[in-house]
């Protein structure tokens, strides 16, 4: 996802709930209210789209990605460098799976 869908992902609640539900999510507005909070932890857009990447794939195979993604969130807010454990999983692709 480029720059300016990441943007647009995190700015437009309808235009977000449909590549959300492409991702098996069902809680779009939840889901994207997540990915906002893991911005706000000081992650930067070039990481949050590299996560957002990542997610792409992982989030689908998952039994229930909307869980998957509220603990991710939580985390992030539990960690005590979130830019830090976002370099973390676009350096290492097994880190977040």
């Amino acid at each position: 996802m480029d720059h300016d869908r990441l943007i647009r992902c995190l700015d437009d609640p309808d235009w977000a709930a449909d590549h959300l539900r492409r991702l098996g999510l069902r809680q779009t507005e939840h889901a994207r209210k997540n990915l906002v909070s893991i911005a706000g932890y000081g992650v930067t857009l070039d990481l949050l789209r590299t996560l957002f990447e990542q997610l792409t794939s992982i989030l689908p195979e998952l039994s229930d990605p909307d869980l998957a993604l509220n603990n991710l969130d939580r985390f992030f807010g539990a960690a005590r460098n979130p830019l830090g454990l976002a370099t973390l999983f676009e350096r290492d692709d097994e880190a977040l799976p």
